[in-house]
């Protein structure tokens, strides 16, 4: 028998300002899931380097998959860019949004502007510490689909509503896994794929950035399947009964 070492699948924080820093985030308070062996590699590489820890073989059947990780979050939006970038209030406007290009907001922007000098169309802002956001806006919020690259190497491309990750969309993330799903004020939330950076493919349904319910994991190869119960692995099972479960979310298999 193997004993679990806890994977480690990064979470999104509470949205914060775009130009701000990326900022890590402790695991949870009664986390258990990151094992000794875990804590030690973050002990001896240090918060800001322990980007990437081992994950367990899939084999592991008490594997926490759930972890919070131990150094980082995800990246971080808030709903203003800054205190006075945004105008409260509804706002009139009229069909003709003229372009412009201005470091009033906090960085650069070049865009669509509303008569009343808010983002509101389609822009490109680049904020003071290097964070990127390329899309729809609408009443000086990023509204609709656009693509997020942070300073911290993470790239966000998908659905936003009033600055948050809100819709479909897809999380590259820096260490090489992808996040591809459903999203809700800024979290993970509803059916989705996770692939790690070594193969593997989880499909799980999520609920404020936790999963939850039944799921199901591929080997990099696609020829194992094991079942996951709130993202940890509790067996092995068929690749019929991988599909099965796939269908149960909505989500086709992984090829």
């Amino acid at each position: 028998g193997h004993r679990g070492v806890g994977r480690a699948e990064l979470r999104s924080l509470i949205e914060s300002d775009m130009d701000s820093k990326s900022v890590s985030s402790p695991p949870k308070s009664g986390d258990s899931g990151l094992s000794n062996i875990d804590r030690a590699r973050s002990l001896l590489k240090g918060a800001s380097r322990s980007r990437s820890r081992s994950r367990p073989r899939m084999q592991s059947s008490n594997a926490s998959l759930e972890s919070s990780h131990s150094s980082r979050g995800m990246p971080q939006d808030r709903e203003y860019f800054n205190d006075d970038a945004s105008r409260g209030g509804e706002s009139i406007y009229n069909d003709s949004a003229r372009r412009s290009s201005s470091k009033g907001f906090g960085g650069q922007f070049e865009g669509d502007l509303s008569d009343r000098g808010e983002r509101h169309g389609f822009g490109t802002f680049v904020a003071d510490n290097g964070n990127e956001y390329e899309g729809e806006w609408k009443n000086d919020k990023r509204d609709g689909h656009g693509k997020a690259k942070y300073n911290t190497g993470d790239v966000y491309i998908g659905d936003w509503r009033k600055c948050k990750r809100h819709g479909h969309g897809t999380m590259y993330i820096e260490n090489g896994d992808i996040y591809e799903g459903g999203w809700s004020n800024g979290f993970k939330d509803g059916v989705g794929k996770y692939i790690w950076r070594d193969g593997e493919v989880d499909v799980s349904r999520y609920s404020s950035d936790y999963r939850v319910g039944e799921g199901a994991r591929w080997s990099d190869d696609g020829q194992r399947a094991f079942r996951l119960i709130r993202g940890e692995v509790q067996e092995e099972i068929s690749l019929r009964e991988a599909e099965r479960i796939a269908d149960s979310l909505g989500l086709p298999v992984p090829t």
